[in-house]
Protein backbone atom coordinates (compact mmCIF):
# COMPACT_ATOMS: atom_id res chain seq x y z
CA UNK A 1 0.00 0.00 0.00
CA UNK A 2 0.91 2.90 -0.84
CA UNK A 3 0.47 6.63 1.27
CA UNK A 4 -1.69 7.80 -1.84
CA UNK A 5 -3.99 5.08 -1.05
CA UNK A 6 -4.90 6.07 2.14
CA UNK A 7 -4.25 10.34 1.61
CA UNK A 8 -5.39 12.52 -0.90
CA UNK A 9 -1.48 14.27 -1.14
CA UNK A 10 -3.14 17.29 -3.07
CA UNK A 11 -4.52 17.85 0.40
CA UNK A 12 -1.25 18.07 2.33
CA UNK A 13 0.95 19.40 -0.89
CA UNK A 14 3.36 16.19 -0.31
CA UNK A 15 4.88 14.55 -3.44
CA UNK A 16 4.51 10.81 -4.42
CA UNK A 17 7.81 9.84 -3.47
CA UNK A 18 7.48 11.30 0.09
CA UNK A 19 9.40 9.39 2.52
CA UNK A 20 6.77 7.96 5.09
CA UNK A 21 6.84 6.46 8.66
CA UNK A 22 4.17 5.20 11.12
CA UNK A 23 4.80 7.84 14.33
CA UNK A 24 4.22 6.63 17.89
CA UNK A 25 1.88 9.36 19.45
CA UNK A 26 3.05 8.37 22.85
CA UNK A 27 6.35 10.22 21.97
CA UNK A 28 4.11 13.62 20.11
CA UNK A 29 4.85 15.94 23.67
CA UNK A 30 8.24 15.26 23.89
CA UNK A 31 8.93 15.64 19.86
CA UNK A 32 6.95 18.99 19.85
CA UNK A 33 8.94 20.66 22.41
CA UNK A 34 12.38 19.78 20.64
CA UNK A 35 10.51 21.76 17.49
CA UNK A 36 10.64 18.35 15.29
CA UNK A 37 7.72 19.79 13.33
CA UNK A 38 7.78 21.93 10.11
CA UNK A 39 3.84 21.01 9.76
CA UNK A 40 1.08 19.38 11.79
CA UNK A 41 -2.28 18.45 10.72
CA UNK A 42 -5.11 17.38 13.14
CA UNK A 43 -8.40 15.90 12.61
CA UNK A 44 -11.32 18.77 11.77
CA UNK A 45 -13.37 17.63 15.03
CA UNK A 46 -11.34 18.86 17.54
CA UNK A 47 -13.49 16.52 20.12
CA UNK A 48 -12.30 13.90 18.31
CA UNK A 49 -9.70 11.69 20.18
CA UNK A 50 -6.75 11.10 18.28
CA UNK A 51 -5.47 7.59 17.01
CA UNK A 52 -1.63 6.62 18.97
CA UNK A 53 -0.33 6.84 15.64
CA UNK A 54 0.17 9.31 12.53
CA UNK A 55 2.39 9.50 9.89
CA UNK A 56 5.36 11.24 9.63
CA UNK A 57 6.47 12.29 6.30
CA UNK A 58 9.67 13.34 5.07
CA UNK A 59 10.67 13.31 8.86
CA UNK A 60 9.04 16.69 9.83
CA UNK A 61 5.47 16.40 9.01
CA UNK A 62 3.06 14.79 10.81
CA UNK A 63 -0.52 13.48 9.73
CA UNK A 64 -2.56 12.51 12.67
CA UNK A 65 -6.04 10.74 12.45
CA UNK A 66 -9.04 10.15 14.87
CA UNK A 67 -9.26 7.28 16.78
Amino acid sequence: MRLKDILDLDSYDLAPDSKVEIFDMDDFAESVMHQRFSRVYLPENQDSELSPYAFLVNDSILITMEA
